[in-house]
């Protein structure tokens, strides 16, 4: 199941108002309140993910997150703040910024492995899968680093596939 913005509104879900600015974590200027640092998206899927498995057929250890450039970056974040509710992670041309590379949590004995997929294209200036600079000048962790991060969390290898294609 895929879940939309305008399907949210119909579940009548109470999701407003946890911004960090709320919370006193960074200022209601927005001069000074940054794209990434004034929603608690993490409490938002949350509050969203109860309410989804209050109201529908779900089953709570097959919740898979993915995204695709930004949403990518969420993904990464959203296993970070909770693994225990997420069974997978497929983010696509969307790797955290340097420094924000923060999970999962390395696990001693996980409850149960983590499935994960990452796909980007090597060309992408947006998103660069190598830590150069974007073409917006925003700096992302390597996808080789990330993938590494996660593997070392589950006790895999950590071995890296890259599947060719007709255009190689």
């Amino acid at each position: 199941m895929c879940m939309y913005q305008r399907q949210i509104r119909s579940l009548k879900v109470g999701l407003a108002g946890r911004s960090c600015a709320a919370l006193g974590k960074c200022s209601t200027d927005s001069t000074k309140c940054a794209w990434s640092t004034c929603y608690d998206d993490a409490h938002f899927v949350g509050v969203l993910l109860d309410a989804l498995l209050e109201n529908l057929c779900i089953d709570a250890d097959r919740v898979y997150v993915s995204g695709i450039s930004n949403g990518g970056m969420l993904a990464f974040e959203l296993v970070r703040a909770m693994p225990d509710r997420i069974a997978g992670l497929l983010p696509a041309a969307g790797l955290p910024l340097v420094h924000h590379l923060h999970g999962p949590p390395t696990a001693t004995s996980p409850t149960s492995p983590m499935s994960f997929l990452f796909m980007s294209g090597r060309e992408d200036a947006i998103v660069p899968i190598d830590g150069s600079v974007s073409q917006h000048g925003w700096k992302h962790v390597p996808a080789d680093e990330a993938v590494a991060a996660f593997a070392t969390a589950y006790g895999c290898e950590g071995k890296q596939s890259k599947l060719p294609t007709h255009w190689d």
